[in-house]
């Protein structure tokens, strides 16, 4: 049997947004902090993890993900039981969905679980991840270019 070599494709690497750094400094939180950024760090999006690589910040993410046996066994990437409240965030990142109370009561259970020292948001106000943000925490700690943050 031969191995045919194919080349790999080529992806663009996602740019820091901008804000990001102004943002995360200004917020001062300690070294291991435990933040929570959307898009939530998932294998579907992940960005956020190339961005913390990129900048050393924050110094700790929630999400990420690892690879485990599900309950029935099967191997399955997850980042354990909030993983439906990152994946519906992630979709209000991406305009994919609505807010409803549904969802909220969602999120709220699992910041519950994360206790994030900061909420970190690539997203501006007027969208739908940051009106549901806004609607959930209050109005956010501070803003710097594309990032909203919300320190806890």
């Amino acid at each position: 049997m031969r191995l045919i070599l194919a080349p790999h494709q080529v992806n663009p690497v996602p740019r820091v947004p901008f804000g990001w750094q102004a943002a995360l400094t200004s917020l001062r939180l300690a070294p291991d902090a435990r933040v929570l950024v959307v898009p939530v760090p998932l294998i579907s999006a992940t960005a956020p993890m190339r961005w913390q690589a990129d900048t050393g910040q924050p110094g700790s993410l929630i999400g990420g993900y690892f690879l485990g046996p599900s309950k029935g066994g099967e191997a399955v990437f997850t980042i354990g039981p909030t993983q439906p409240a990152a994946e519906y965030l992630n979709k209000l990142s991406a305009r994919r969905a609505r807010a409803d109370a549904s969802g909220t009561a969602l999120v709220r259970s699992a910041l519950a679980y994360w206790r994030p020292a900061a909420i970190v948001a690539v997203t501006h106000e007027s969208s739908r991840l940051g009106q549901f943000l806004v609607g959930l925490l209050g109005h956010p700690t501070l803003a710097a270019g594309r990032v909203l943050a919300w320190r806890r």
